[in-house]
């Protein structure tokens, strides 16, 4: 509320340091964060003191804790509290495990409607890139079982034939868990691949083969020229 807000701001001033952390290592931006106070939020990104790169005990930075917001009034108009942070200084980093926002991301159960969006998160992040264990988003929203997110992914380009440290593909993982809607919409991606391979396999070959016919023709003349 603004009256916390204006506490905090009033403690700063008198010389305590916003960055300090409570027991189990989060700072109070991610608290305020975590706890949706916006004003407070708000009032600690314009201290200059504050460290808006700052990790809390998981390694995670504040725009791990945008993805559930939804959009905020701020000076009047609707705000994406990501934008606001990246704005701010916060930086796109991974975490302690080497998970992205993305990643996180197949976690939350909405989409769009925090402002935030697939297209925006591909600005910051490889779409395929993979934790400590080597699984990728894809893989996560497939373990979460989120069908749109899985959806949302492969259009976006995710592949569903990457596979983690163990070798096992989103495609894999779908087929494990016998759900029968992810493993068509994985499956059906995976022949789209395999055609689109196949066809670009064909293209180079008959090119090659083009290429040979001319270059024979061309031997072929030269040769009777020269008896």
């Amino acid at each position: 509320c603004n009256k916390d807000s204006e506490q905090m701001i009033q403690l700063i001033k008198n010389g305590w340091n916003p960055n300090t952390t409570n027991g189990r290592g989060t700072p109070l931006l991610h608290a305020c964060m975590q706890n949706k106070m916006k004003e407070a939020v708000f009032a600690l990104c314009n201290c200059p003191v504050i460290d808006v790169k700052q990790k809390d005990e998981l390694g995670r930075t504040v725009l791990f804790y945008t993805l559930d917001w939804f959009l905020v009034m701020h000076d009047g108009q609707q705000c994406c509290m990501f934008d606001y942070l990246l704005q701010h200084g916060a930086k796109v980093l991974t975490d302690d495990f080497g998970r992205t926002l993305l990643h996180a991301w197949q976690t939350v159960p909405c989409t769009g409607i925090q402002g935030l969006t697939l297209d925006k998160l591909l600005k910051h992040v490889a779409i395929d890139q993979g934790d400590f264990r080597g699984q990728t988003a894809l893989h996560i929203a497939v373990l979460e079982k989120r069908p749109v997110k899985v959806r949302e992914l492969l259009e976006a380009g995710s592949n569903p034939e990457v596979g983690d440290v163990n070798k096992i593909s989103p495609l894999e993982l779908a087929e494990q868990t016998s759900d029968s809607t992810l493993c068509t919409m994985l499956s059906e991606r995976c022949s789209v691949e395999s055609k689109l391979h196949d066809a670009i396999d064909q293209s180079i070959m008959e090119r090659k083969n083009v290429h040979f016919s001319h270059g024979h023709k061309m031997e072929h003349r030269v040769t009777g020229a020269i008896h």
